[in-house]
Order: structure tokens, then sequence, then C-alpha cells
């Protein structure tokens, strides 16, 4: 093989390569911004894909809350002005979502039953919640069974309301109600509960909702 040859033929392995890299590249968080309206219509708050990140911002975007990075099994959360604040992480059968703080300590998880229900716990995975999945949604109830809210999947729009059935929120812009029952969990933060929600559009679980 002459020199030329040769540079030509490695110059040509070296761009496929590249090309297979890309291509293997993550897909981004979100395709489109997910935005979360109140019961009157007005906007709440947003997710909003920033490149290979997501952010989640108040009302038409004009403040950032808290901005999201996929680190392989982990999503970091970010909060302005603060830095690394706590990472959700998912186990390999994509049944439990673990919330941490930023040292690394287990705050929440979110585990699937064998029926399809979820059940939110603390860390030492005492119930605080109960998911029960339902034909249209979720009904949310507490360790006394007493119900907590719900989240409702219609035509055009999920929606979450509380035990009095008063719209939360509601959203057309998903169509996993579990993502967006994570906004009625009671204990975490907003920036948890969008981390949360991320993470099991990012990692959605196996079995159909």
């Amino acid at each position: 093989m002459t020199p030329n040859l040769y540079r030509r033929t490695a110059l040509g392995l070296l761009a496929t390569v590249a090309l297979l890299v890309a291509g293997a590249a993550d897909p981004p968080l979100l395709e489109k911004k997910i935005e979360f309206d109140k019961e009157d219509g007005e906007e709440a708050f947003r997710l909003d894909p920033e490149g290979s990140e997501v952010e989640l911002q108040t009302a038409g975007g004009k403040k950032r809350l808290a901005t999201y990075e996929k680190k392989g099994s982990e999503l970091t959360i970010e909060l302005p002005k603060i830095g690394a604040a706590g990472s959700v992480s998912i186990d390999e059968k994509r049944e439990r979502f673990s919330i941490k703080d930023n040292s690394g300590t287990v705050k929440w998880l979110l585990l699937r039953e064998p029926d399809a229900d979820w059940k939110l716990t603390n860390a030492k995975e005492e119930l605080k919640l109960k998911l029960k999945l339902r034909d249209d949604g979720y009904k949310m109830v507490d360790a006394d069974d007493a119900k907590k809210g719900t989240v409702k999947v219609g035509e055009e729009r999920i929606s979450a309301r509380n035990s009095k059935g008063k719209v939360l929120l509601r959203t057309k812009d998903t169509r996993s109600a579990l993502a967006v029952a994570c906004f009625t969990l009671e204990g975490l933060t907003l920036p948890e509960k969008g981390a949360l929600a991320i993470a099991i559009l990012t990692w959605p679980p196996k079995v159909t909702e």
C-alpha cells in the first residue's frame, strides 16, 4: 500500500468511527418543552430542553429554577447560585427510582409494585403515598388509604387533581400519567419533582402504565 493510499484509508476509517460515535450519542432528554398549566389555563411552569440538558423554568421561561443532566443511569439536579443539589437514579429493571441529596444519601424512593401500582416511601421504605393504577390514570392515597388526589388522562390533556377534584395542574405536552403524577408528591421540592418526572420520561417503566 502506498503512503498516500494508506493515509486516505486511515482518514476514511477515522471518519467512519466519528460518524458511528455521533450516531451512538444519547438522544436529548426532551424532544420538546412540556408546559404545565393551572386550572385557569395560565402557565404554572415548564420543562424546557436546552441542548443535552433540561431546565425547569417559571411560566414563559422567565426564570430558571433547576437544570437536569443525564450522567449514566443518574439524572443530576443543579440549582441556580447553589450548584449541585442531588440526583435521581434508577435500577436496571426500571422499578426503583431513588431521589438523593447532594451527598448521595437517599431521601425518597418511588417503587413499582407487582400489580403495577407505585408507592412513594422514605429511605427506610416506609409508605408515604401510593399511586394506584386506574384505567384513566392514577389514584393517590396515603398510608391510611385516604384519597389524596388523582391524575386523569383525557383525550387531549392529563390533569392532576386534589382529593376534592380541583385541578392543580394540566398538560397536553406528554402522555405519561406517571410523570405528571410526580408533581403531586408531597415532601419533594419542585426541582426534585421535576427531576423524577424527567427520569421517568428518560427511563420509562418497562411495563405499560
